[in-house]
């Protein structure tokens, strides 16, 4: 009797040894391939955490150097509101005025690295920024408080009064204050979908 059970025995063996080892083989392949699957979607996901993160502390160093920039022009106005008060003399003003242009030139050059990162919005309105509503100021400023002679100016007496001066320092500083409210939106939605 046992040998008859022995062989039932091995005769059931031999029928579930297949299904066994096709499970077992399955069961292998699978993990194996769930590994790889989770491994590259693990580093995929990295890479966009990474590129996100790296997008926002970009927008965040744009945000802050935009919002120098913006008092950096707006020190102007007081400046100019300092030496028509007589409390400054036009020597202090000059000197004044100089390390302006450099600190203003520091501050720009750093814009100007980290406008790389983004879209060609920003570029653009950073550059009318510099291009066209500075480069006015500094002239008109220039004008009015260091060239004499008018064929030397940069534009006629009448264009370089204090209001016109002030107008142009007023609506440059709302350009700026547009680019940083652009920028913390940005900064907002890329946190939004961070969540996400």
């Amino acid at each position: 009797m046992e040998r008859i059970d022995f062989i039932a025995y091995i005769e059931i063996v031999k029928d579930l040894l297949p299904t066994f080892l096709t499970s077992l083989l399955v069961g292998i392949i699978g993990a194996y391939l769930g590994s790889l699957f989770t491994k590259k979607w693990t580093i995929k996901t990295q890479k966009s955490f990474f590129l996100t993160e790296l997008k926002i502390n970009k927008l965040q160093e744009l945000a802050v150097d935009m919002s120098d920039l913006n008092r950096e022009i707006a020190s102007i106005l007081g400046r100019m509101v300092t030496l028509e008060k007589g409390k400054m003399t036009l020597d202090e003003f000059r000197i004044k005025q100089e390390q302006h242009q450099e600190n203003y030139g520091e501050i720009y050059r750093r814009i100007l690295v980290n406008l790389v990162y983004f879209e060609k919005e920003f570029k653009e309105k950073v550059k009318e920024i510099h291009e066209t509503d500075f480069q006015d100021i500094s002239n008109m400023v220039y004008d009015r408080y260091h060239e004499e002679k008018e064929e030397m100016r940069y534009f006629p007496k009448e264009v370089t009064t204090f209001k016109n001066i002030e107008s142009k320092i007023l609506n440059c500083n709302l350009k700026c204050l547009s680019i940083i409210d652009d920028l913390n939106d940005k900064i907002k939605n890329e946190l939004e979908e961070l969540k996400g």
